[in-house]
């Protein structure tokens, strides 16, 4: 198949973008760069620096949709709707195939600020994709880096320089991590099997919730405690049993 990844050059793009060539099929693709590197993208395919806002037409049989402002506290929420759900909907106007789009978590609950409103409303403007709503990826290229990057991967930096790791509030709360690779596989099967096309909402989890602190105990640094954002609920449950009755997807890896 002819497959069209926009955020290729991204941590979970550019993972899912050598799955898919590994796998046979021709892989194309876009990315801004402004989360993404260039270096990520696997060698051997064909894509072009570019805001999805600005792609005029998409050949493929299907898109995988990546792209998007990962921030939930980006400090623009205005820019966070464009950059999401407008270059969603520019998609819509572009691309008439099957769409793999990748939600988050906390789209189940839109009122948690503009990042889950922004994949909330663009979960609707999608009523034929396959929505996949990711728990907490990790894994290789991940960002340690800009605004909001992911804890695994700021931890790691830490720890190799010598320095504390940050835990907000007591670190009770608790979050479902799943790695890359998984999520990777995940997206692979959704492009390779339509019987989860159809406006299904999947959760890509493993079902394992994993407090902080828990976390924290796997690393040999020292802590420091900050406070906690008074939004940031104490866990975000998923459910792994649709991606596996309608897909046959499982997480493999564990934490």
């Amino acid at each position: 198949m002819n497959i069209y990844v926009t955020g290729i050059a991204g941590f979970i793009g550019s993972t899912v973008a050598g799955l898919l060539k590994d796998g046979g099929h021709t892989v194309t693709g876009c990315d801004d760069l402004s989360m993404g590197q260039a270096t990520n993208v696997p060698p051997g395919i064909r894509w072009t620096v570019k805001d999805l806002r600005e792609i005029e037409s998409i050949d493929a049989d299907v898109v995988v949709h990546l792209a998007a402002m990962s921030c939930a506290r980006w400090p623009d929420p205005d820019e966070l709707w464009q950059r999401n759900l407008m270059a969603t909907a520019h998609l819509t106007q572009t691309f008439k195939g099957r769409i793999v789009f990748s939600s988050t978590c906390v789209a189940a609950n839109p009122l948690l600020g503009p990042y889950a409103g922004s994949k909330w409303a663009c979960e609707h403007i999608l009523p034929t994709a396959t929505i996949f709503r990711f728990a907490n990826v990790y894994g290789p290229k991940q960002r340690d880096w800009g605004t909001e990057p992911g804890v695994l991967a700021v931890w790691q930096k830490a720890e190799r320089a010598g320095q504390p790791i940050r835990i907000d509030g007591d670190g009770s709360q608790t979050r479902d991590f799943i790695h890359v690779d998984d999520v990777a596989r995940a997206l692979l099967m959704a492009c390779e099997n339509p019987a989860g096309d159809g406006g299904h909402v999947m959760d890509v989890c493993t079902g394992v919730q994993t407090p902080i602190i828990e976390l924290a105990d796997r690393f040999d640094a020292e802590r420091k405690f900050a406070p906690r954002n008074p939004v940031d609920p104490d866990s975000m449950p998923q459910d792994p049993d649709p991606a596996w009755n309608i897909l046959g997807f499982a997480s493999e890896i564990s934490l």
